[in-house]
């Protein structure tokens, strides 16, 4: 009996020290995965720190896209006012153009009608030479 209370003191004690080292060792586990978990956690916030600076970046950006979309569209309303004027314009023109090809054609036709009325009329010189000849005519036969 006493062989048998050694031997349970012995295997207590190997317990106690086997309970010992796998309480250490789970406690080194422990603050190994601790460690691991807050280099992730750090890991995370340095990401999240560096997507909120993204983020800020980018509605900055957005922010000055926005305003020169803005400068822009008000440009392009003013151009387009313009444009139409223009337009009015362009067209008064045309019909401007067209009022003036129908008079400049009529002109046309006018200046035809005169030149074949001057084609068949004589020049100044030719009367001046038949009136002569007229004149000489008419003397011999008065005489």
């Amino acid at each position: 009996m006493i062989k048998k209370k050694k031997n349970n003191l012995k295997i207590e004690k190997a317990l106690k020290s086997v309970k010992e080292r796998n309480d250490r060792d789970v406690l080194i586990l422990w603050e190994d995965a601790n460690d691991k978990f807050q280099i992730a956690i750090e890991g995370y916030r340095g990401l999240y720190q560096r997507i909120d600076d993204l983020e800020e970046k980018m509605v900055q950006g957005f922010a000055e896209v926005h305003t020169i979309l803005l400068q822009h569209s008000k440009i392009l309303e003013e151009h387009s006012k313009i444009l139409e004027e223009h337009s009015k314009i362009l067209k008064e023109h045309s019909n401007m153009i067209g009022e003036i090809q129908k008079d400049v054609e009529i002109l046309k036709q006018d200046t035809a009608q005169i030149r074949m009325g001057l084609q068949k009329r004589v020049d100044f010189y030719e009367f001046n030479r038949l009136e002569r000849r007229v004149i000489a005519l008419e003397r011999k036969v008065r005489v």
